[in-house]
């Protein structure tokens, strides 16, 4: 079985992804990282993101992940010959824009990602992928990875179907306002 943890760049995938991998007694495998050891497709250092065909992530986990694994990467597609289960982590997107500013992000790539984040593009990606059955949201706001991962193996033990992430109706007015403005400003920024 694979536990595939996806989420926007920045939401704590790998963090979160390793101390789960240790409480299931499974290895970790991070999908940037193999595409950069295989060189079977383009990693982007700036945003943290890979560029690789569904086809090319398929022949990488195949070939690179053996048995039971936890699997980070936000991009998802469905792999023949092995259950998997996709928790997709949430996070708020006025905290994401804190993150991924503070990992020096360019403004286009913060502005992509907060905009990807708020209207839950990884998510509906991995519901396409593996079917709505298989997908699950977990809002890692404010948790730590320690609890976040605890959360994660509920999920995987069958103990919880997580959250439901509808980032327009669970912020806050004033936080929800701050967010529409800076994507105003900063997509006015990018024309």
């Amino acid at each position: 079985m694979i536990v595939w943890l996806a989420g926007t760049p920045g939401v704590g995938k790998t963090t979160v992804g390793r101390v789960l991998s240790r409480r299931l007694g499974v290895s970790f495998a991070d999908l940037p990282e193999l595409v950069k050891m295989t060189g079977l497709g383009e990693y982007d250092a700036e945003s943290d993101s890979i560029m690789v065909t569904a086809g090319t992530v398929r022949r990488i986990v195949e070939r690179h992940v053996d048995g039971d694994a936890v699997l980070c990467s936000h991009v998802v597609v469905k792999i023949p010959r092995k259950k998997v289960v996709c928790i997709v982590l949430r996070l708020n997107p006025l905290v994401l824009i804190r993150r991924l500013k503070m990992r020096g992000y360019s403004s286009v790539k913060v502005l992509e990602n907060v905009e990807s984040e708020f209207v839950g593009t990884v998510y509906l990606d991995a519901v396409r992928a593996l079917g709505r059955h298989r997908v699950y949201q977990l809002n890692v706001t404010g948790l730590r990875a320690g609890v976040a991962a605890g959360r994660c193996l509920r999920i995987v033990e069958g103990g919880w179907r997580g959250d439901d992430v509808d980032w327009l109706r669970d912020l806050h007015h004033a936080q929800l306002e701050r967010l529409l403005s800076f994507l105003a400003t900063s997509r006015l920024g990018t024309l």
